[in-house]
């Protein structure tokens, strides 16, 4: 998938070295490509369908919020680590735009939630060209549900919820340069790679009966180039 993403974050010093931090993104689904194979054997063996459609609308957004305590904060070198919480959700679809399932509007809901804990540096390079870079750890639960619509066999609008425990790993870099003292560009670079371990998967049949396997495991990762302004009060 891809499509613009928009962002915003505060670092707050509410009092001596204390820190607030608060961020959000999200990112409007504009293109994207679904590989949907079933197989009849174990380990991904004797495939008996497969189809590729498309996604071409939905949402994925994020939150978080902490707090953290500055360690070193000079003209040339600052860091400081952070603990707190944080939200993923992904809205996703699946449609087909070869006219073959005209009908087809799958969805399928991710919720990744958990604490997070969060290293934030800076190091000032040549007079008013500073890097920063930041790293995050995140311990998550991950839960979401599909809807299959062209299945008549599955309930609607809830066909499965799966559940799992996981964790991700977001990283950043960045490169400012202040127009004045309280105003600066940027440009930066983030990667960012989460997963689960094995999980429940429970399927909604429409003939009242759920029935429950073993969820292997669920994988997010992607990257996101951005610039803007900064302002520091």
């Amino acid at each position: 998938m891809s499509g613009q993403a928009y962002n915003a974050a505060l670092q707050w010093n509410i009092w001596n070295k204390v820190m607030l931090y608060g961020s959000y993104n999200r990112v409007a689904v504009r293109s994207g490509s679904i590989s949907d194979i079933d197989y009849n054997g174990d380990n991904r063996t004797d495939a008996v369908y497969d189809e590729n459609f498309s996604d071409n609308k939905g949402n994925t957004s994020a939150w978080s919020a902490g707090a953290g305590y500055r360690l070193f904060n000079n003209s040339f070198f600052s860091l400081t680590p952070y603990i707190g919480y944080t939200g993923n959700i992904q809205n996703l679809y699946i449609v087909d735009e070869t006219g073959q399932f005209p009908t087809l509007n799958s969805t399928y809901q991710a919720n990744w939630k958990g604490g997070f804990l969060k290293v934030i540096s800076s190091v000032k390079i040549w007079r008013s060209l500073k890097a920063s870079v930041d790293i995050t750890y995140n311990q998550t639960n991950y839960n979401s549900q599909g809807d299959w619509n062209l299945i008549d066999e599955f309930k609607h609008p809830v066909s499965y919820r799966q559940v799992a425990d996981g964790y991700g790993i977001n990283t950043g870099a960045q490169l400012s340069y202040n127009i004045i003292r309280q105003l600066s560009v940027f440009a930066g670079f983030n990667y960012f790679n989460w997963e689960t371990g094995n999980g429940t998967d429970t399927l909604y049949l429409a003939s009242g009966e759920n029935d429950k396997t073993q969820f292997n495991a669920a994988f997010r990762n992607g990257y996101q180039v951005s610039g803007g302004l900064k302002l520091t009060l």
